[in-house]
């Protein structure tokens, strides 16, 4: 009978995919993960290494999964999952100590859960463009802070029920075009673009991307999310992010979405008054986890 920390080797898949699913089953927002998934890691992710999953096994069972990576001077963790248990939390932090511990073994300066790295790995929301450690996942929150991690970089995740009342199409300020772009094929999402156009240089994009089999909207209809979206500083304070997620919103809402999401930081106010206008409404608290290895 297995017990403790072993290594991922491909004959524990089923226990891999179970156990994620296990823990994220009554996350908003996520897709559950399948064998297709691994697949994808190991024909198209040379960044996979399996030996840098853990697994946590009681009485012969799964109960815990770590996924990292080491990257330059620093040792990631794309996902702590753990399973429904009173002993999750004991569960995580013995995980998060062996992670640290190979991490100091390697002389790494720094190990930080999870970041924008998650996301190629993991597709649907969560497990996906915008990899923050959710709130709700409070036993592996438990672990973090036992293990002595510091919460970083706090944001909020926004949501807006579409369809939207009949939009007023904005012009774009004097100067500037918003021509459409098509962005990097992503694994299980249908995404587009946008970008000002300024003098023939880019002043600002913003990118979306419908998730068909995310069906967590109201009516059990798609969900779509927006991000990333970015305006050069000399090109602030004109609109362009707005008209631009307005655009998104509408084109999200033609290809069927019922709810779109979107990220940004507790502390960016313009960023959140502007989707604020365009019908988003504060939902739920993310956050990064971070530990200096000294």
């Amino acid at each position: 009978m297995t017990n403790g920390i072993i290594h991922f080797t491909p004959e524990r898949s089923a226990d891999l995919i179970e156990t994620i699913n296990a823990a994220t089953a009554d996350w908003p927002h996520c897709c559950p993960i399948d064998a297709n998934l691994l697949t994808y890691w190991q024909t198209s992710r040379p960044e996979y290494r399996p030996k840098s999953i853990l697994m946590h096994y009681t009485g012969g069972r799964c109960m815990g999964i770590l996924h990292g990576e080491q990257h330059s001077d620093t040792a990631h963790i794309h996902l702590l999952a753990l399973r429904p248990d009173p002993d999750a939390a004991e569960t995580g932090l013995t995980l998060v100590r062996e992670w640290e511990r190979l991490a100091r073994q390697r002389h790494l300066h720094r190990i930080v859960s999870p970041t924008w790295r998650a996301s190629l790995f993991y597709c649907g929301y969560i497990l996906g463009n915008e990899p923050y450690h959710p709130h709700w996942a409070v036993s592996a929150t438990d672990a973090y802070l036992r293990a002595g991690f510091r919460i970083s970089h706090p944001a909020l995740i926004l949501t807006c029920d579409l369809p939207r009342p009949k939009d007023v199409q904005e012009r774009s300020p004097a100067g500037y075009e918003i021509i459409e772009v098509t962005p990097s094929l992503e694994r299980a999402a249908q995404p587009f673009g946008f970008h000002a156009i300024h003098n023939g240089a880019k002043a600002a994009h913003c990118y979306a991307r419908l998730y068909p089999h995310l069906l967590c909207a109201p009516g059990g209809k798609p969900t779509g999310q927006i991000g990333n979206v970015t305006t050069e500083p000399d090109h602030r304070n004109r609109g362009l992010a707005r008209i631009m997620v307005a655009m998104s919103l509408l084109r999200l809402t033609e290809m069927g979405a019922g709810q779109v999401l979107i990220a940004t930081g507790l502390d960016n106010e313009p960023a959140l008054r502007a989707y604020e206008r365009c019908g988003f409404q504060r939902r739920h608290f993310i956050m990064e986890w971070s530990k200096l290895l000294k």
